[in-house]
Formats: C-alpha cells, structure tokens, sequence
C-alpha cells in the first residue's frame, strides 16, 4: 500500500523560512487545475488580464505562468528577499518583514 504525497513538513507548522536545497527537478508542483486557475481572469475577467509588457520584471511575468507566489532569496552576508510577487499572502506581509529580518 502506498502513501499518498503530501507536502507538508513532518516535523510540524512552524513560522519559519525554513530554508533548505531544493530539489532542481520537482521546486514547482503543477497540478490538474493550473490551467483553470491561470485562465480564470482572461476567461472570466478580461478587462483585467495582461500580456507580458517589454521591461516588466521577469518575477511579475514568472507570477503569472504558475500557480505559486514567488520570492527571490540572494545570498550575501545573509539571506535577503531580492525580489517577491506574492497574491494571496496569508498571514505575512512584506511591509511589516521589512523591519524584522
């Protein structure tokens, strides 16, 4: 009998970062509804939908081709968030981690 894949910690929720390798071949999880939920506004809404414009920033267009928010972490003297697009943030707020590294 085999377990279905569930991508949780199995250590627990905790508000961390919880940095870690990833693994290159599965970062991005695709699931049977990413085509309906990236083409809910153009279908539903398309006054609101956009085409990539020329110099817009390459995570704005990435956001948009996947089903997950996205962060930039760049490594220097410690790990700083170079660059976010994040659409449904629960319970996290850019503003208020600008202040609490």
């Amino acid at each position: 009998m085999s377990i279905p894949y569930v991508p949780l910690d199995e250590r627990g929720w905790r508000l961390t970062m919880d940095l870690r390798p990833l693994d290159l071949a599965q970062w991005l999880e695709v699931d049977d509804r990413r085509d309906e939920e990236l083409a809910f506004l153009r279908t539903n809404h398309p006054e609101l939908a956009r085409d990539v414009t020329e110099g817009e920033h390459p995570v704005a267009v990435a956001s948009r081709l996947i089903q997950e928010d996205l962060g930039v972490l760049v490594h220097d003297d410690t790990w700083r968030l170079q660059a976010v697009c994040v659409c449904f943030a629960s319970r996290w707020s850019l503003e208020q981690d600008r202040y609490h590294p």
